[in-house]
């Protein structure tokens, strides 16, 4: 019979291996898929570092949307170390992205040297408040975070859709979803 065991130690070599394994086996199943299609693996591979780090633009526009999935990432960690399971990172991403909007758009402090701090503060109070209401259901009501924190992604996204495509979309946006500069 087979049994598993936890380890009182992992291995050095393991902390390197997993990884390296990891990333080798994801980058052949997209070769894989890659080949099946008809393209050229190492020319596709090549083409996307190159316009995501072969210039400031390329560099610039990869940091602006890499940073806000690595802070969700890193939010996600907190709970996961208490074995709470928060499945609406997106959802909170998206209600901070509307609060750092609103403080923009909508208040004195989007048109002043302290806007980006003000931005920032506006997009994290935003957040939170959205992470609050799975948090004192299950608080209160012992309701299921997973369950809570996934079904309002949906939410958040379509207020984000309202919002664009509705009250704060650009006059001048000529039919694009965009919120004014």
């Amino acid at each position: 019979m087979i049994s598993l065991e936890r380890r009182d130690r992992r291995s050095p070599w393991a902390s390197i291996a997993v990884p390296a394994v990891s990333i080798a086996t994801a980058f052949i199943a997209g070769a894989a898929v890659l080949w099946y299609a008809g393209v050229d693996p190492l020319a596709a591979y090549a083409e996307v570092l190159s316009q995501a780090f072969g210039s400031g633009f390329g560099l610039a526009e990869t940091a602006v949307k890499a940073i806000p999935l690595i802070f969700t990432g890193l939010a996600v960690l907190l709970p996961a170390r208490m074995k709470l399971w928060n499945i609406g990172a997106e959802g909170q991403l998206q209600l901070g992205a509307i609060g750092a909007a609103w403080v923009a758009l909508w208040t004195p402090l989007g048109h002043s040297a302290v806007a980006g701090p003000a931005m920032l503060l506006g997009g994290m109070a935003a957040g939170a408040a959205w992470c609050l209401v799975p948090g004192a259901l299950r608080a209160w009501l012992s309701v299921n975070e997973t369950i809570t924190t996934l079904l309002m992604n949906y939410v958040a996204l379509l207020l984000v859709d309202h919002l664009i495509y509705g009250p704060w979309k650009d006059p001048a946006g000529r039919g694009f979803p965009l919120s004014a500069t």
